[in-house]
This record gives C-alpha cells, sequence and structure tokens, in this order.
C-alpha cells in the first residue's frame, strides 16, 4: 500500500494518503492539508490517526482543518471529531482574502487540544500565502513547546520579505 499516491485525469490532480504513515498520528494531517491550501491540490486522507489506540479526528484536527478550510476556500466533506477519513479541496468556495486582510484568522480550541499544533497547521500558509499575515488562538492546551515555535518558526511569519 501506498503512503502518498497521486492521482490525475485530463481535469484534476489530487492526493491520497494514509493517516498509518509513520507514527500515524495527527502529523500527516497537519502537513497533508497545508500542502493542500498552498498548492491548490486535492486530498484525500484515510485510516485517519490509523497507528493511534483511539483513532479519528480530536478536537484540534478539525479546529485546524477548518482554519485552513477558511485560508484555502476549501470545500471539505467528513471533518468532524472522530471521523476517520475525510477529503479538502481547497480553492473551490468564496475567499475574499485576496490580499492580506486586517481581519485576523480566529481558532479556538475549546477543550482538550493543542493550540501550538494549531499553529503548526496555519504556519506553512503564514509563511507564503498574502492572504494569511494574522492569526488568533484561543483555549486549548500547549502540548509542544510553544517557547520552541515562538523562537524558531514565527519570525519567519512575521518576516514579511522571507
Amino acid at each position: 500500500m501506498y503512503a502518498v499516491r497521486l492521482a490525475s485525469d485530463k481535469h484534476s490532480l489530487s492526493l491520497c494518503t494514509s493517516g498509518r504513515t509513520l507514527e500515524g498520528g495527527g502529523q500527516i494531517i497537519r502537513n497533508s492539508l497545508a500542502l493542500a491550501v498552498l498548492t491548490g491540490i486535492k486530498v484525500r486522507v484515510h485510516h485517519v490517526r490509523g497507528r493511534r489506540s483511539t483513532p479519528g479526528l480530536r478536537n484540534q484536527h478539525v479546529v485546524g482543518a477548518l482554519a485552513l478550510a477558511k485560508i484555502g476556500a476549501a470545500r471539505y466533506d467528513g471533518i468532524k471529531k472522530t471521523s476517520c477519513e475525510f477529503t479538502f479541496e481547497p480553492g473551490c468556495g468564496h475567499n475574499n482574502q485576496s490580499e492580506a486582510s486586517a481581519e485576523p484568522l480566529s481558532c479556538c480550541c475549546e477543550g482538550a487540544g493543542s493550540v501550538s499544533l494549531l499553529i503548526q497547521s496555519v504556519m506553512p500558509c503564514m509563511l507564503f500565502l498574502p492572504s494569511c499575515k494574522q492569526a488568533v488562538f484561543r483555549g486549548g492546551t500547549i502540548v509542544v513547546c510553544f517557547h520552541f515555535k515562538l523562537q524558531c518558526g514565527l519570525p519567519f511569519c512575521l518576516d514579511g520579505n522571507k
């Protein structure tokens, strides 16, 4: 079985990936969706978090996916808590954010859910898309070292010349 499979026809290109890849956690979700937004390629993820004792999307994955759907004006199906498969097609909706917006992206992770992992989901888009330059994150917990992300990743997002 392929971890990542590209499929194309004369009209579109899509990516199909397994959530059992590598450690089988949420990183494959974050990377797949951010890259989908940046490239405009439709993605389908199956066996979401397939190597975890409780597979499927958790709260922070849903919030991160919905934030990326907003950034990428995406159409999606199956993005809900405990879902083990979903599709995400960027560029299908109406997005008024063609230029940098004065209104920041707002993400609220109620209950358990890592705010630092939400930042990790959105950061690639903040680096490369002019429509995503401000974000506000609320709630959740800090699982991955938040200070490390601030010191190493955020300066790239804040410097518009990079």
